[in-house]
C-alpha cells in the first residue's frame, strides 16, 4: 500500500502549526485553559495561528467580563481584523501584507483607554525591513447598542520598538 500523499499546506500545518492561514473566513480559535498569568496583571495564552491573547487576570484566572468580550471578538473576528487593517493603512504609504499579532484586553488596553486593542505588523511589498521595529496598535471601543456592529476602531497608536 502506498503512503498517503500530503499537500505542502497539510505538511506545514502538521509540522509547523500556526504558519498556514485558515481557509475561508478567518476564525479566532483558542483554549483559555492553556493560558497562564504573565506576572504583569494579565492572563496570557496563544490562539490557533499564533495570535497572542492577553486578558486581565484576577487571582490567577482571566476576568469573566474579559472572557465574555473575547467571545464577542472571536464571533466577529474577520470584521474586527479588517477594521484594524483599514485604520492602520490610513497612516502608512507603503503597500504590503498586514498581520494581526495579538489581541489585548488587559492592562495595556486599559492604559490606552480601549476596551481592547490589537497589535499589527506590516511586511512591505518591497521586501525591506522598514517596519521591522514598528508596532501598530488599533484601539477598539465596545458599542452600548451592538445590534449593527459590536465595536469599532477609534484610534491608532504607532509604537517604535
Amino acid at each position: 500500500m502506498e503512503p498517503e500523499s500530503l499537500s505542502d499546506e497539510a505538511i506545514e500545518a502538521q509540522y509547523f502549526p500556526g504558519t498556514v492561514p485558515p481557509a475561508g473566513p478567518a476564525l479566532l480559535q483558542y483554549r483559555i485553559a492553556d493560558g497562564r498569568p504573565d506576572g504583569a496583571g494579565n492572563y496570557f495564552f496563544n490562539a490557533v495561528g499564533g495570535i497572542e491573547i492577553l486578558l486581565p487576570e484576577i487571582n490567577g484566572q482571566p476576568a469573566d467580563d474579559a472572557v465574555n468580550l473575547l467571545s464577542l471578538v472571536a464571533a466577529h473576528f474577520e470584521d474586527m481584523r479588517e477594521a484594524a487593517f483599514r485604520l492602520a493603512k490610513l497612516f502608512t504609504r507603503d503597500a504590503g501584507s498586514w498581520s494581526l499579532d495579538s489581541i489585548d484586553l488587559g492592562t495595556a488596553a486599559a492604559a490606552d483607554r480601549c476596551d481592547f486593542q490589537v497589535h499589527l505588523s506590516l511586511s512591505p511589498d518591497d521586501g525591506s525591513e522598514s517596519y521591522g521595529y514598528t508596532d501598530f496598535v488599533a484601539c477598539f471601543r465596545r458599542h452600548k447598542r451592538p445590534e449593527r456592529e459590536p465595536f469599532s476602531a477609534f484610534k491608532l497608536v504607532i509604537e517604535f520598538l
